[in-house]
């Protein structure tokens, strides 16, 4: 069945985050034109070779939850939009300080939480706290809702990072998969009361990982990692948790 496509079936995406998000979002746009079933020869000349229109928030940093909030205006409700994707998190739960004994440390083994006596620094009191990135998100949702009534509102889990990686290279400002794994939880909680999508990229990012697609820094991705990650995200959008109404003929 060929897909028939209009000016009203060209679904608007603003992908809103940090690094991450800019790692992957070329990845995203990319998929989204290429998805298998699209027949890109039946779009219309005047319409992108795509059924969905990613709203690029190229490098601009999101940074943190409150940062986020504080720009929403410009970040996401002064654009047209059926879908948003956000993605926020690590600026969130980045600790800093430096370890006198840096061991035991976070392994990336399964990306999966540590013991509580691994190392880590003291919390960065400027910082959001678990709860109070929950207030955050849910005030980002209510205001979105608010405003735009009708888009689509999806809330990204934050994805892994390798804490002895971080020590290694000195990287100063520090992330812990507890720490993830507390966040990750939190925004469950806030797209669950809220009524919103979830999507689980931690899972995608987990599986990237294994795969050597964590970068040098244990942040940041490799272009193979922001390259899956994008896909992970494509497929989301694709799939009917995003309720794509595309006319068939």
């Amino acid at each position: 069945m060929q897909r028939v496509f209009s000016r009203q079936a060209v679904r608007k995406v603003r992908l809103v985050g940090d690094s991450i998000r800019m790692g992957y979002e070329p990845a995203v746009m990319s998929s989204l034109r290429t998805r298998q079933g699209v027949d890109v020869a039946a779009v219309p000349s005047d319409l992108p070779p795509s059924w969905a229109e990613v709203i690029p928030m190229g490098d601009t940093q999101g940074g943190t939850s409150r940062n986020i909030l504080e720009n929403i205006e410009d970040f996401i409700l002064q654009h047209e939009l059926d879908i948003l994707h956000l993605n926020c998190g690590l600026h969130d739960m980045a600790r800093e300080g430096s370890p006198d004994n840096p061991q035991p440390r976070v392994s990336l083994e399964e990306c999966a939480p540590r013991p509580a006596s691994s190392w880590l620094p003291q919390p960065d009191l400027t910082r959001p706290a678990a709860s109070r990135y929950a207030s955050n998100l849910r005030a980002i949702v209510r205001t979105v809702r608010e405003a735009k009534p009708l888009a689509k509102i999806v809330l990204c889990t934050t994805t892994c990072v390798d804490l002895e990686t971080q020590v290694a290279v000195e990287y100063g400002i520090y992330r812990s998969n507890e720490d993830v794994a507390d966040y990750n939880e939190a925004m469950r909680g806030v797209a669950e009361a809220e009524g919103v999508g979830l999507h689980d990229l931690h899972g995608a990012a987990v599986r990237a990982a294994a795969e050597g697609g964590l970068g040098e820094d244990g942040v940041h991705w490799t272009e193979e990692g922001a390259e899956a990650l994008g896909q992970a995200v494509a497929e989301h959008l694709w799939s009917r948790n995003c309720s794509w109404q595309v006319a068939g003929a």
